[in-house]
């Protein structure tokens, strides 16, 4: 129990919403109490916080998020606004919750109790950090609405960047050997968009026997494709921490040039293996029945070749 009284209550009432509220507000004074928006011609909706003209936060500390606020969050996405939810852990095990959220690409605020609320994360990435295992229907449904998602065109470089990260995560979350311990990890000398642990050593899958603990992630959702500097870069940032790493998965949307699996075959003989993921592999390992089976086979044909 906390001893301040702060947890949430089964039954949230109105001035518990509000207390999140206020928690939100003294974290981020960029948010503010929210106006009545129009949705349609004859639907209007007060979310609790809004942030400049295109920003919108609904807090959420009820068992289920009922149809009627479902609606409104997602009209307000398909007019344009970036969706907040605060809500706490538990309503990411609501699987229909957790389609509903992903379709509108909503970032989530977690909510530990009414005086404590996380910073925001996309939906997805809340389900890796976390290590929620979904159930292979629900996987395969929310990874291919963010895919959709990531494929949209004109998306700001920032939106493009987070959508593919969050569905990359989600991807490597649900593999039974992973864990994702770090995202967006920023070092003294560079940036690594994932860090997979795995949870053991020894094992049937193909790279149970690497002698190294880690794998890298890397993910470029570009509207060119990625090139031989790149993969050289990511190959150097495998190569600089002390032998923890040996295998590097490198997403791209637009998929590589000639020039990168030439620079990747230039260096087969080398005890580090980069996998150049492009976007037909991506849209495999999204629709697959069977996820930790497809990346396996997807892995040991670049250590193959």
């Amino acid at each position: 129990m906390i001893a301040d009284g702060n947890e949430i209550p089964i039954f949230p009432t109105d001035e518990d919403v509000g207390h999140v509220v206020k928690t939100i507000e003294a974290q981020d004074p960029e948010w503010k109490l929210g106006h009545a928006l129009s949705l349609d011609s004859d639907l209007s909706w007060k979310p609790d916080l809004i942030k400049g003209n295109d920003t919108v936060l609904s807090v959420h500390l009820a068992s289920r998020i009922r149809p009627y606020l479902r609606r409104r969050l997602k009209l307000a996405s398909v007019l344009g606004k970036e969706v907040h939810v605060a809500m706490p852990l538990e309503s990411l095990f609501d699987e229909d919750l957790l389609r509903d959220l992903t379709a509108i690409d909503a970032q989530v605020h977690l909510v530990e109790d009414l005086s404590s609320v996380g910073n925001p994360s996309p939906v997805l990435a809340q389900v890796a950090d976390h290590r929620i295992s979904l159930g292979n229907k629900t996987r395969r449904s929310v990874a291919r609405q963010a895919w959709d998602l990531c494929q949209e065109p004109d998306l700001a470089p920032h939106v493009k960047g987070r959508r593919l990260e969050g569905l990359v995560c989600l991807l490597l979350s649900q593999i039974d050997d992973f864990l994702v311990v770090e995202r967006n990890l920023r070092t003294e000398t560079e940036e690594l968009d994932a860090v997979v642990q795995r949870k053991r050593l020894n094992g049937e899958r193909c790279w149970s026997q690497l002698p190294a603990p880690f794998i890298f992630a890397e993910a470029k959702n570009w509207s060119s494709r990625v090139t031989q500097a790149e993969v050289s870069v990511f190959r150097v940032k495998m190569q600089g921490k002390r032998g923890s790493v040996r295998l590097g998965l490198f997403f791209a949307t637009n998929g590589f040039t000639s020039d990168a699996y030439a620079q990747e075959l230039r260096f087969a003989s080398d005890d580090i293996t980069i996998v150049l993921i492009d976007p037909e592999t991506i849209s495999c390992w999204v629709d697959t029945e069977d996820a930790d089976a497809y990346l396996e086979k997807v892995v040991r044909r670049a250590m193959l070749r």
